[in-house]
């Protein structure tokens, strides 16, 4: 099956990527089609240049561009690779494996039928179709302009989701940014905070009435768990993590307040105690026109055993 070589239709992939020279680490790179690596960009640190172009070379992957960026923190390269490209971007994470609910060729043994897409459950030509179809959502959305950011879901929560777009609600790990619509709300400088900057771009585009949206019929998890070692838990600390929570509160203390969870839910930050963390009202963030108006809004269920035939 050939594959349209159009899928992002200008949007550009970005995958920042820190402390993982070893290619059976870049799950995301592994897993894209090569219709979408041919348009991807990874963004290193400057040091780490030459042990990525070797890495990518020796096991043949052919990205879009390899770009050196001096940061450090997640949310300053996810600023200076906005700045610089200055068009519609999809930003992923190194450490993902997808999912979606579009099972002919699989056993309808979930509910709402999320399932990895593999080898286990799917042939790969639909493995690389139903990858490419998940970026041409991403795609269509961004350039409807109707949107600030466009998000996949995390599997965790997406295996509970009863409809397949979720309007203005929590997007991280893997979304997309609308250019226009950034600069519309005044480009607002994301890397004033150093981790969580994906709800802080969230409410600046919520709080100007301009709405998200998510999918629940793809997902993404990452397999090592949450800061795993690489990537962003090099940029994260306990300290850090508490200091953003309270940073999202004072910049919107009408929709985001701290609640305690446990440190055991990231790796390596310690097995016992508590931490601060956020819980967001997204809705109440919300100062837009209804969802009901959005171009093309359409109350779709997610597909499930009992639908997805048809």
């Amino acid at each position: 099956m050939k594959i349209k070589e159009d899928i992002l239709k200008g949007c550009s992939v970005i995958i920042p990527s820190k402390g993982r020279l070893d290619y059976n680490k870049q799950l995301t790179l592994i897993n894209l089609p090569k219709a979408i690596l041919k348009n991807t960009i990874v963004v290193t640190p400057p040091e780490e240049l030459e042990g990525m172009i070797k890495m990518l070379m020796e096991n043949n992957v052919k990205v879009g561009g390899i770009i050196p960026i001096e940061h450090s923190s997640i949310s300053e390269l996810r600023f200076k690779v906005i700045s610089k490209l200055k068009r519609n971007i999809i930003f992923l994470d190194d450490d993902f494996n997808f999912h979606c609910r579009e099972y002919p060729d699989t056993e309808n043994d979930t509910k709402y039928l999320l399932k990895a897409l593999n080898e286990k459950y799917f042939s790969e030509e639909n493995i690389e179709k139903y990858i490419s179809d998940m970026f041409s959502w991403i795609s269509e959305k961004l350039n409807s302009d109707d949107f600030g950011m466009v998000g996949v879901g995390a599997r965790g929560g997406n295996n509970f989701l009863k409809l397949k777009n979720i309007y203005n609600t929590r997007i991280n790990g893997f979304w997309g940014i609308n250019y226009n619509n950034f600069k519309k709300i005044g480009s607002p400088d994301i890397s004033k905070i150093s981790t969580k900057e994906d709800f802080y771009l969230s409410l600046c585009f919520l709080k100007k009435g301009i709405p998200t949206i998510s999918t629940s019929d793809y997902a993404y998890d990452t397999p090592s768990g949450s800061n795993a070692a690489g990537g962003c838990s090099t940029y994260r600390s306990l300290k850090k993590m508490e200091d953003n929570s309270r940073a999202l509160l004072s910049f919107f203390p009408d929709c985001v307040s701290l609640v305690k969870k446990p440190i055991s839910r990231w790796n390596g930050l310690g097995d016992e105690g508590e931490f601060f963390d956020v819980k967001i009202s997204w809705k109440k963030a919300y100062v837009g026109k209804p969802i009901t108006d959005i171009n093309g809004y359409i109350e779709e269920p997610a597909r499930t055993k009992e639908n997805y035939k048809k």
